[in-house]
Parts: C-alpha cells; structure tokens; sequence
C-alpha cells in the first residue's frame, strides 16, 4: 500500500507496486474488485504518514484521489461562504435602516480620526520638517566632507 515496501539497501527505490495504483488500473479496465479505492487511498496516506515517510504516498492513483478530496472539501468551503454572503447581502436588503444606521457611525468615525489627523497637523509637519532638516544639514555636511577629502586626495596626486 502507498509503495512503502522498498529494498533496504537502496532506500531510494521502489520495489513494490502501491496498491492504489493496481486496484484503479483494474477498475479502469471494467474489473470489479470490491475495494473501495477512496478509502484505499486514504489508508495509504495514514500509512505513509505514520512510517513518516518524507515523500509521503508513493501511489500516483492515491496523490490525485486524495487532491480531488482536498479540491471538493475547498469548494464545499467556497460554497459555504458565498451563501454566508448572499444571506448577509439579505440581511442588508431587509433591514436597510440598521445599515445605514452602521454606514453613518462608520463614516462619522472616518470623519471624526481624519478630522483628529487635520487639526494636529501643524505640529506634525513642523515636527517632520525639523527632522528633515536636520537629515538635510547632516547629509549636506558628510557631502562637503567627503568633497573636501576628495579635493585633498586629488592634490596629493
């Protein structure tokens, strides 16, 4: 099952078929084999996990049974959520005076925080524009330094 049978002095080699692999090849060819491969493939994904195998599942059958579930547990979620949101789009339809009841608290508070930013707004650009002059005074003194040890470099050549 999950290929885990391999030869113990070439870890990398898979001496085994998964079983997996053997029971779709089978039923693709219209045999009945009475194995349910779904849970075939779940059992070698356990399998393989608690040998802790790194690689996991060695059963190309069983890797895309096993991602087709995780593909329709993700679109059974998807779904879930777009009927939370077209309930919630119903919620809005039918009680319009609470939404806009919430709209204008939210954008009262919007106007309220952005109002705030305004009138504090002198001694945040006095207090920017005095650090940005001091970087502009330091970046201007390290430039005429280096100028003048460039000058100074270049007389001695």
């Amino acid at each position: 099952m999950a290929g885990l049978a391999s030869c113990p002095y070439s870890p990398e080699s898979i001496s085994a078929v998964p079983t997996e692999d053997v029971v779709y090849t089978l039923h693709n060819l219209g045999y009945t084999t009475g194995i349910n491969l779904i849970e075939l493939a779940k059992t070698g994904a356990w399998a393989s996990y608690v040998v802790d195998q790194k690689v996991g599942s060695r059963s190309r059958a069983g890797q895309a049974i096993l991602a087709r579930i995780k593909w329709e547990e993700l679109t059974e979620v998807k779904q879930m959520r777009r009927d939370r949101v077209v309930s919630w789009a119903e919620w809005v339809r039918e009680n319009k005076v609470v939404t806009i009841c919430f709209a204008v608290t939210a954008f009262g508070g919007v106007f309220y925080w952005n109002f705030k930013q305004v009138m504090e707004h002198p001694e945040t650009i006095n207090r920017k524009l005095q650090d940005r002059l001091a970087v502009d005074m330091i970046d201007q003194a390290l430039r005429k330094m280096e100028q003048e040890e460039q000058e100074r470099y270049d007389r001695r050549v």
